[in-house]
């Protein structure tokens, strides 16, 4: 099982949105990709809860970027979206990650990456 770490709350979204950190990476292909064309890999994940009417709860996982204001790489949703469910850690763990409650994702450092630090460590910059 790999692990997700939250990175953002997103706004701009109908229900619940959060920008994860996921390790191992999310495969996805992209809008437009054949069926034999490599799988694409992204390190982050949006997970968007929503109550849908007529339908009722759920929780969609879509590929994304580090940018929390970029959105959903394309609309596909990935492995793990679930019906009837409004649980990001549920979703996460079906696709299989397990949610890292007591770990925190710090801002990318000047190259861009984004390291993974237990909860109650002192981030000295």
């Amino acid at each position: 099982m790999g692990t997700a770490v939250l990175v953002a709350n997103l706004s701009g979204y109908r229900g619940d949105a959060r920008l994860y950190k996921v390790s191992p990476p999310a495969e996805y292909r992209a809008m437009g990709d054949g069926y034999d064309a490599p799988k694409r890999r992204t390190d982050y994940v949006i997970v968007s809860a929503v109550f849908v009417p007529f339908s009722g709860p759920e929780t969609y996982i879509f590929p994304a970027t580090s940018d929390p204001e970029a959105g959903p790489i394309n609309c596909i949703d990935l492995p793990g979206s679930l019906m009837g469910y409004f649980d990001h850690a549920r979703a996460l763990e079906c696709g299989g990650w397990d949610l890292m409650v007591d770990a925190v994702a710090l801002p990318p450092n000047e190259t861009g990456i984004v390291d993974i630090a237990p909860s109650g460590w002192e981030v000295i910059e």
